[in-house]
């Protein structure tokens, strides 16, 4: 084998894990997404929530999941935004975002892992 070759298996070995953990990603993000409804609010399930969607707006390019990263980045610069405004965010403001993720992980699951 030469090394074209090589990198080609090596990335697809990653682009393979990449995939095989967006279960997972998801059911922690579906968990943090619940820890956002507690009042008062908190940040502990935001700043968790960016976090993940931060990973993987980074990685999802890398691995030809373009669409994927455009979108996990679009709610990662949303999801920053209402943490460091968290005091004052309203409740609608934050329901409205909670709605938009779950929209995002239900494409997730529809698009990417039963596609």
């Amino acid at each position: 084998m030469d090394q074209p070759d090589e990198l080609t298996a090596a990335i697809a070995a990653l682009a393979a894990v990449f995939v095989s953990r967006i279960p997972a990603t998801l059911t922690n993000m579906s968990v943090d997404l619940r820890l956002t409804e507690q009042m008062p609010p908190q940040a502990d399930g935001w700043n968790s929530l960016h976090r993940q969607l931060h990973t993987m707006a980074g990685s999802s390019g890398s691995f030809g999941y373009m669409e994927l990263g455009d979108h996990a980045r679009e709610l990662e610069l949303k999801v920053n935004t209402l943490i460091k405004s968290m005091e004052s965010a309203t409740d609608e403001q934050r329901s409205d975002l909670r709605a938009q993720l779950q929209q995002f992980i239900d494409w997730v699951n529809a698009t990417v892992i039963n596609a």
